[in-house]
C-alpha cells in the first residue's frame, strides 16, 4: 500500500483544511480531485456561553480541486484551489442580532493554498513533513456580510506518520498554523484511518482537532461576524466519514458528511460532500 495510498482530502468546518498524508508520490505520479461540499445553518457554536445565531440563513459551498505531483519520489507538491459560493437567504427569526446585511448571493476564490511534502522514512512506517502557504486570496461582500477567506496568510509547518496494515492503514499529524494580520494561529492534530470494503469500494473515517492560540485581536466587520464566516479563534473537533468508490484503476468517485462538537465561532450543522479523483 506504501505510497499507492492516495492521499484523502477532508473539509474541515471551516472548508479549507486537508488531511496531511505521510506518503510522497512516485517521481511523474499524481493525483488530482474536484469536490463540491456544502452546509446550511442558522447557529455558529460558541465554546461558552449560548451558541449564537446568525442574522440570516447561511448557504456555504465550496467547489475545490486540490492536487499532488510528486517532483521526486521523496519530494511531493500540493495544491488547493477553492471557489465559495455562498448565499444570505431569509432572516432569522430566533436572531437577537439588529439585521444590517442583504439577502444575496456572493461567489468568490476563497484561500488558494500551495505546499510541499518531504518523505523523511519509508518502511513498516512512514514520516513525512509538510508546509504549506496559504494566500489572502479571498474576498468579503459587505452588503451581504458573506466571506469567501481569511483575510491573511497562514503558514502550515506539520508532520505525519502511518503505516499499511492488512486491512488497510492508519495515519496520524501534527501541525501549526501561523496567521498574519492579527488573526489567531492555531494547532491541530488528527488521524485517519482506511480500509478496503471490497476491490472498488472503500471507507475512511478521520479525525480533526483545532485549537485556538487565541493569540490575535483582529476587528472583523459587523456584517462579517452576523454571517459567522472565517471568523478569528475558529476551534472545532470534528468527525468526517467518507466512502470511495473506484471506477477503474485511475479514476473513481467520493461521498463525504462531516461534524464538529465542540467547536468554536464555526458553523452548526453537518457538512457534505461530493466529488471524484483521478490519479496516475
Amino acid at each position: 500500500m506504501q505510497r499507492l495510498v492516495p492521499s484523502i482530502l477532508i473539509l474541515s468546518l471551516a472548508g479549507t483544511a486537508v488531511a496531511q498524508s505521510p506518503w510522497t508520490r512516485e517521481a511523474g505520479g499524481g493525483y488530482f480531485q474536484l469536490s463540491a461540499y456544502t452546509i446550511q445553518y442558522d447557529q455558529l457554536h460558541r465554546n461558552s456561553g449560548p451558541d449564537f445565531d446568525t442574522s440570516r440563513e447561511i448557504t456555504d459551498t465550496t467547489v475545490e480541486a486540490y492536487g499532488e505531483y510528486g517532483l521526486t519520489d521523496e519530494w511531493t507538491l500540493v495544491g488547493r484551489a477553492p471557489l465559495k459560493l455562498l448565499d444570505a437567504g431569509s432572516a432569522n427569526a430566533a436572531s437577537t442580532v439588529p439585521l444590517s446585511t442583504l439577502s444575496d448571493s456572493f461567489t468568490a476564490f476563497g484561500n488558494l493554498a500551495l505546499g510541499a511534502r518531504r518523505q523523511l522514512l519509508l518502511g513498516e512506517y512512514v514520516v513525512a513533513a509538510q508546509f504549506d502557504i496559504e494566500f489572502p486570496t479571498g474576498d468579503f461582500d459587505r452588503d451581504t456580510g458573506l466571506s469567501s477567506g481569511y483575510d491573511a496568510f497562514t503558514f502550515s509547518p506539520s508532520v505525519a506518520a502511518g503505516r499499511s496494515f492488512d486491512w488497510g492503514y492508519a495515519s496520524a499529524y501534527a501541525g501549526i498554523d501561523f496567521r498574519t494580520d492579527d488573526f489567531s494561529s492555531s494547532w491541530n492534530v488528527g488521524g485517519q484511518a482506511g480500509t478496503q470494503i471490497s476491490d472498488r469500494f472503500a471507507v475512511a473515517v478521520t479525525l480533526d482537532i483545532v485549537q485556538s492560540f487565541q493569540d490575535g485581536d483582529v476587528q472583523l466587520p459587523r456584517a462579517n461576524l452576523e454571517t459567522g464566516l472565517y471568523l478569528n479563534d475558529q476551534e472545532w473537533v470534528a468527525l468526517t466519514l467518507q466512502g470511495r468508490y473506484a471506477l477503474n484503476d485511475a479514476f473513481g468517485v467520493q461521498a463525504s458528511i462531516g461534524g464538529g462538537v465542540p467547536a468554536n465561532n464555526v458553523a452548526k450543522g453537518a457538512v457534505f460532500g461530493l466529488g471524484f479523483y483521478y490519479s496516475w
